[in-house]
């Protein structure tokens, strides 16, 4: 899938995060990194303007620092503890490319250096205003330089690798316009937006397609391997003795007196003669790169019953247990005192029915052999649903 293996963040992004690299936009893009294992880079150039912002602010807070000190003396008062600290302060602005190169490896983040570029093509493309190059119409001014470098630092670390989808953020719209028109020539594929949320939303549209798809072959893997113990699968089916109204998805009221989805109106089960595996359509396998592992699985069976007809939609009939080849077994309900005896016509179909199991494994000799297997009615907790559901391939119309 084509979501970003490069990402580069610009000056701009780069400011957005503050001193501490800790913003919590950021926090999200490095959680997206650590699964989906993509490389973060800053041009050299970029990473020196961060510095520089960083250096700038430090030095206006040794200015106010001296100049709090200097209002205290104004009322004879001991200035002593501000003076030691604008002097900690002189001292950390020393080191201050030190503590943010240590905190650009903690983040993960890879400074890139400049590239070689030609010298002439630069100066062409400042005389004839080609983007990310910006001059005034006199001539008295001009922008672009750094631009440029941070350009061709990005390009020429992508190019001719159009799959990598690399992912540009900034909010330069010359540096923008300027990556775009050397896409072709650079053989690449880059996309470009304007802050970090931005790129958290470019990176999940893309991600979301391929965790189901991945989810998808992950889930097609556990059911070829429950397919090979297809017999005991089946065998735990065939133990399912007794089903009920709502295994069928008959329910409530409606469901009294028929007509709730699957039956029509008036119609009600009188027997179930058989439940057959129909499909596993949907598997989880957890523990995988462990010596024993599970599957959880959910499966489609088909029930095989009867059916009966009332001529009368007042012919009320109680919620209902089947036994497994064999009848119903009523419930006891006041509504039976109102049954009115009527003419019923009798018909054999069949419904459909989810079960949810579980096969455990061990590895032995490098085959996974099949330690135990159970079947039920019951559904699993909130979470395996979910991820069951997750793996359920999509109908297409």
């Amino acid at each position: 899938m084509n979501w970003p293996r490069k990402v580069f963040l610009e000056s701009t992004a780069l400011f957005q995060l503050g001193s501490k690299l800790q913003k919590p936009e950021f926090a999200k893009l490095k959680e997206r990194q650590q699964y989906l294992k993509f490389e973060l880079f800053v041009s050299e150039v970029s990473w020196a303007e961060y510095i520089r912002q960083r250096a700038d602010k430090i030095d206006q807070l040794a200015v106010d620092i001296k100049s709090i000190g200097n209002r205290l003396q104004e009322w004879d008062l001991n200035p002593k503890d501000v003076s030691t600290t604008h002097a900690q302060v002189g001292e950390f602005r020393k080191s201050v490319g030190d503590l943010y190169a240590k905190r650009a490896l903690e983040a993960g983040i890879k400074i890139l250096g400049v590239p070689d570029i030609d010298v002439r093509r630069l100066f062409r493309m400042s005389m004839d205003r080609i983007p990310p190059f910006e001059q005034s119409k006199d001539d008295k001014s001009e922008k672009g330089f750094r631009d440029a470098l941070i350009m061709f630092t990005i390009l020429t670390n992508i190019k001719g690798l159009p799959d990598d989808f690399s992912l540009v953020v900034t909010n330069d719209g010359l540096l923008a316009k300027g990556l775009t028109n050397q896409i072709d020539e650079f053989q690449t594929n880059l996309s470009i937006v304007p802050n970090l949320d931005e790129a958290i939303v470019h990176i999940d549209a893309r991600v979301d397609a391929w965790v189901r798809d991945h989810l998808l072959k992950e889930s097609e893997e556990a059911k070829a391997q429950l397919e090979k113990y297809a017999k005991e699968v089946s065998d735990q089916v065939n133990t399912i003795r007794e089903l009920t109204d709502s295994d069928f998805g008959i329910s409530g009221f409606f469901g009294l007196l028929g007509g709730s989805k699957p039956l029509e109106i008036g119609e009600t089960i009188e027997r179930v003669n058989s439940l057959k595996v129909d499909q596993i359509d949907s598997a989880v396998w957890s523990d995988k790169d462990k010596p024993r592992s599970r599957i959880l699985f959910r499966i489609r069976c088909t029930a095989n019953i009867v059916t009966s007809a009332s001529n009368s939609i007042f012919q009320f009939a109680s919620p209902s247990r089947y036994a497994v080849g064999g009848g119903k077994q009523e419930g006891s309900s006041f509504l039976n005192a109102f049954t009115v005896p009527t003419s019923r016509h009798e018909r054999e179909r069949t419904l459909p029915v989810t079960l949810y199991g579980e096969a455990k494994f061990q590895r032995t000799n490098g085959d996974w052999k099949l330690l135990s297997v159970k079947v039920d009615k019951s559904q699993p907790s909130a979470e395996e649903m979910a991820a069951l559901l997750l793996r359920v391939p999509q109908r297409k119309d």
